[in-house]
């Protein structure tokens, strides 16, 4: 699945979609706000509050190609 359609699916609240998001960007993200944080408990939090703010303000997202989200 590409971004666009990710995205899409996003919007129209498709648990699918959210999940595969969730899924593709979730270790990436991890390993960043870990380098931060330095606490794994600290880290999951930072990434529910995180994922929990993309689903719910995804409309306000604008795409400018491959790599934006």
């Amino acid at each position: 699945m590409e971004e666009p359609e990710i995205i899409a699916g996003c919007r129209k609240h498709n648990p699918f979609a959210q999940r595969y998001l969730f899924d593709r960007y979730y270790r990436p993200s991890y390993h960043v706000a870990m380098r931060y944080l330095a606490n794994h408990h600290d880290t999951e939090d930072v990434l529910s509050i995180s994922f929990t703010r993309i689903f719910k303000n995804i409309h306000q997202f604008d795409n400018r190609g491959e790599g934006s989200l």
